[in-house]
């Protein structure tokens, strides 16, 4: 009878590890009754100090020329650092096409142009491939970057 309740209780204790179930950018929750997956927090925790990091992708569209600019402290220091970059390259008509803080962003190329975010370069591409591809053909990812928060002791 022992042995059957120890068995029982293992087998049990197999079905309560679900971490590994939820989706990118989704974290585990519950542990009772209740189970299920919650997105990730887009602020930090009380005990977290970070300092904002932001980035920027501008595009010269005429001559296929971009400028990137990644982990700047402030939003204009990020569009001023991609327009640099982007008339560094010969850019002449340089626009900023996405400014983002945080996170990742990528640059997808098909016919057209597609710039998505994402918590992760992987999720970034993802998302800007399956953008690309429900309008565009020859897609690949032209240009991926990061700028996470930056820790503060």
């Amino acid at each position: 009878m022992k042995s059957f309740l120890l068995i029982s209780f293992l087998c049990l204790s197999l079905n309560v590890h679900a971490e590994g179930f939820c989706p990118l950018e989704y974290y585990h929750i519950g542990g009772g009754i209740v189970d299920g997956c919650a997105p990730m927090p887009t602020h930090n925790p009380p005990w977290v100090r970070a300092e904002i990091q932001w980035g920027a992708i501008a595009t010269d569209d005429t001559k296929g020329i971009f400028g990137a600019a990644t982990n700047m402290s402030k939003p204009d220091q990020a569009w001023q650092a991609a327009m640099t970059d982007c008339q560094a390259k010969g850019g002449l008509q340089c626009n900023v096409k996405i400014n983002y803080h945080n996170q990742c962003a990528a640059m997808i190329v098909g016919d057209n142009k597609h710039f998505s975010f994402g918590l992760t370069v992987e999720a970034a591409t993802r998302a800007g491939m399956k953008a690309c591809s429900t309008s565009d053909t020859n897609c690949h990812a032209e240009y991926v970057a990061c700028s996470p928060p930056k820790l503060i002791q």
